[in-house]
Order: structure tokens, then sequence, then C-alpha cells
């Protein structure tokens, strides 16, 4: 769960860079979504494993 000051940061951020504004309820719901999908995304690498950049 996100508090609400959490919910108030993402409202202005989002604000900021799409110019709309969404209610607490969207931006709790994008929140968490977001949230879920770092967990995903964000993860260690195995041991040996090298991260390729160009």
């Amino acid at each position: 769960m996100l508090s609400d000051e959490m919910v108030e940061k993402f409202r202005e951020l989002y604000r900021a860079r799409f110019g709309e504004d969404i209610s607490k309820e969207e931006a709790l719901a994008q929140g968490i979504a977001l949230l879920n999908m770092m967990k995903v995304i964000y993860r260690p690498l195995p041991k040996g494993e090298k991260v390729i950049t160009q």
C-alpha cells in the first residue's frame, strides 16, 4: 500500500510529466502497478552474469 504522501507525490510527478491531473484513486492504482512492474523487472543479476551496455 502507498501512503497518502506517496500518492500525492505521484500525482505531482504525473501532472509535471503529462500536464494532466489524476484522481487520488487513479494515482494509487497507477502507483501500485508501477511498483509491481518494478518488482518484476528490477532484480539483481545472478553471480557471474555481466551487464551488456552499448
